[in-house]
């Protein structure tokens, strides 16, 4: 429970992550092809995000791309943004220039493939005492400068 799916209507979806049973958590990667009806395990090259759960993932299928951002990791709390290119079949750790949000996890995201951003709402950071957030962040995706920026918006 607590993984990521997000859909390419067109092709199938992907998930990622999730925790098994309050101690063993995830960094599995999933396609379900809508075609064939059937799940095949992606084993991308090179780095991968940590096991993680209560993430937000996002799909591009224009780019053929997959973002997870935040979410839970053994003792720690995140703010980090991965992206999946299902062309390559390899994970990247991306840096957003301009301040970070908090970690956080339990938030929910969005994309807006037309502008290529994400939009991050709200979550939950317990790690010294319980924060819960009521923030919008704008997060611009790598398209033609390979580089993103993060943005709060809002709150």
């Amino acid at each position: 429970h607590q993984h990521s799916a997000a859909i390419a209507p067109s092709a199938g979806f992907i998930v990622f992550g999730g925790d098994g049973d309050g101690k063993s958590r995830f960094n599995e990667l999933w396609y379900y092809s809508l075609m064939s009806m059937r799940w095949k395990p992606l084993i991308p090259d090179g780095d991968a995000p940590e096991a993680t759960y209560g993430h937000s993932a996002v799909l591009n299928e224009e780019t053929r791309k997959f973002y997870i951002f935040g979410g839970v990791a053994v003792g720690k709390n995140l703010n980090t943004v991965w992206e999946y290119s299902m062309d390559l079949d390899t994970w990247c750790e991306l840096s957003p220039i301009g301040t970070p949000p908090l970690p956080r996890y339990d938030h929910s995201s969005v994309l807006d493939p037309s502008s290529q951003v994400e939009y991050v709402f709200g979550g939950v950071n317990d790690a010294s005492s319980v924060q819960f957030f009521n923030d919008l962040w704008i997060l611009s995706l790598p398209c033609t400068t390979g580089r993103s920026q993060m943005t709060e918006i809002g709150r």
